[in-house]
């Protein structure tokens, strides 16, 4: 009794770490009848993947119920098959991901050996969910021109949702608000596992297009298993091999031969250039036929880009103390009397002041005073990512797989655009982020009424963003002691600020937090585990006091999620 007792103890500690349990994976449920229309208890209902060569089978209960949860998104041959009937085989279809569909068969009196194939029917229709929602297929992803190749920007085809503010914190990161609800309250999952940064909740990894099978975008009345955001939930499916080898190839330039001139790039000069080289590939197929399978991925994006900005700067005589061109009067700031022909005498300079000073480029736009310097300097911007995924079947009941993926980007950025406070170049940023994800998922047949699956986890994101020269600056113009740190991160030029002209460096305190918003040094870990049991029948293998309460399948999660 007191081992009972302690056993339910620690499976409610257990079941209290629930949080939520996207599905990657699709069901098939329906009922089974003769031709008079009476109940078929005891039919072998099998579910046989065409790629993989998967089967899951299942009997009928009294209630010629059957359900066949967890099984892999593709395409699959459903049969029902009982001695004294034709068997009867409904083909090609698709289970899409996170869906539940209904298969109902009517079996006609006649031999085992004869089968009746279905291979054309009705539009599936999903009477076993309430979400609203809709997929966004693979045939959409991988042919519907798209800019970027980002795959958030597909979630637009769906009714409900929308870019996020201008402005807000995710308007530049690829957010998506759905129904109405703040763009970060919308959850992404890839293969079951959370790849939302905890930190500004942006999506941390985006795979590429060529990776993905298939997404769901769900914008209201989901299940309670997903939770944890009151918005949206994206599900993501990863692409897994097959019996047959396949493969794809693709590169995708753009460049600036057809361009036209920027209003503000210099008359003289040639059109400023731009290079967009998008390249990579994909491959697939087994490993061992109908047991072992692999599917791997390659996306490199190589960015060179040329930016025009005018900026205004002193000139060199004003930088040498001469301001006679100048129509303000200049005043000396002791006696408040103005300086003789508006020229500061050399011995009243202050020499660190004339050092910082001679940092401003000379102006190379004659007869402009507001605006008198232009630069094109280049924005290079480096992406490579990859993705492996492994698929392995144990056994008839017993299936795995697991995936590994990584995207590493970095950029120069010559003016910092999202958070710059100048025009001119040379104090921009150097933005190096690296993100991860990973999965192991298993799934195990216990019995005919009972599936389990287990899913690990794990995430990590870091970025860190510098001034692109890492000098101490400030020793260098004759300011000594103000740089604390030995780090080469935490060097660069300080913001110097001279009304009426652009602004040196970049180092500047940020509004809210007070600090300097570089160097900034960001990481982001996510442990995740997960389990489920899925049981199909009214009756369970434990007392149910209301058994009608239990006819639709149940899912019991566990989750557990961990960050730092």
């Amino acid at each position: 009794m007191k081992r009972l007792l302690l056993a339910c103890c620690v499976t409610v500690m257990f079941l209290a770490s629930v949080a939520f349990a996207q599905s990657i994976t699709a069901t098939v449920t329906g009922t089974v009848k003769d031709q008079t229309g009476a109940v078929l208890p005891g039919v072998e209902v099998s579910a046989t993947n065409k790629s993989t060569a998967l089967k899951r089978s299942v009997a009928t209960n009294e209630r010629g119920e059957y359900v066949l949860p967890l099984l892999p998104i593709g395409e699959y041959d459903v049969a029902a098959e009982l001695p004294g009937f034709r068997a009867e085989v409904r083909q090609n279809i698709v289970l899409q991901v996170d869906a539940r569909i209904s298969v109902n068969f009517q079996l006609q009196v006649g031999e085992l050996t004869e089968k009746l194939l279905v291979t054309e029917s009705a539009p599936l229709v999903q009477s076993e969910t309430s979400s609203v929602g809709a997929v966004v297929e693979n045939k959409r992803i991988v042919e519907l021109p798209l800019n970027g190749r980002e795959f958030q920007n597909l979630t637009l085809l769906i009714p409900g949702t929308a870019n996020p503010a201008q402005g807000s914190t995710l308007g530049f990161r690829g957010g998506i608000s759905v129904a109405g609800a703040r763009e970060n309250m919308t959850s992404f999952t890839l293969d079951g596992v959370d790849i939302v940064n905890g930190l500004m909740k942006m999506v941390s990894f985006k795979p590429s297009i060529d990776t993905i099978q298939e997404f769901k975008v769900q914008t209201s009345t989901y299940s309670a298993e997903y939770g944890r955001t009151a918005g949206g939930q994206v599900t993501v499916s990863t692409k897994q091999g097959t019996n047959q080898l396949h493969g794809t190839l693709f590169h995708f330039l753009r460049n600036s031969a057809l361009d036209a001139k920027n209003f503000f790039d210099p008359a003289n000069d040639p059109i400023p250039g731009f290079i967009r080289n998008n390249f990579g590939g994909t491959a697939g197929g087994p490993i061992v036929k109908n047991q072992t399978f692999f599917f791997g991925n390659y996306e490199g994006t190589l960015v060179r880009q040329a930016i025009t900005r005018t900026a205004a700067v002193p000139t060199p005589e004003m930088i040498e103390g001469d301001f006679s061109k100048l129509g303000t009067v200049i005043r000396d700031p002791l006696t408040g009397q103005a300086f003789l022909g508006n020229i500061i005498p050399r011995s009243r300079i202050n020499s660190v002041g004339q050092t910082i000073a001679r940092t401003y480029p000379k102006p190379n736009l004659p007869g402009q005073d507001a605006r008198n310097f232009v630069s094109t300097p280049k924005d290079l911007h480096d992406i490579h990512q990859f993705t492996v995924r492994i698929d392995h079947r144990l056994s008839d009941k017993n299936s795995v797989f697991g995936r590994y993926s990584f995207n590493n980007d970095y950029e120069i950025d010559p003016f910092d655009i999202f958070s710059g406070i100048t025009n001119l170049p040379g104090y921009g940023r150097i933005d190096d982020q690296r993100a991860m994800s990973a999965a192991i998922v298993d799934t195990y047949v216990f019995s005919p009424s009972l599936i389990g699956e287990l899913r690990l986890g794990y995430n990590r994101y870091k970025q860190i963003r510098t001034q692109i020269v890492l000098d101490d600056i400030p020793a260098r113009w004759g300011i000594a002691g103000t740089t604390k740190s030995t780090n080469p991160r935490d060097l660069g030029y300080p913001a110097v600020r001279v009304t009426g002209y652009d602004s040196i460096g970049k180092n500047q305190p940020s509004l809210r937090s007070r600090r300097p918003d570089l160097p900034d040094h960001r990481k982001h870990h996510v442990h995740q585990r997960e389990s489920q049991l899925e049981t199909r029948w009214r009756r369970l293998p434990f007392r149910i006091d209301a058994p009608e309460q239990w006819r639709r399948p149940r899912r019991f999660p566990v989750h557990r999620r961990v960050q730092r």
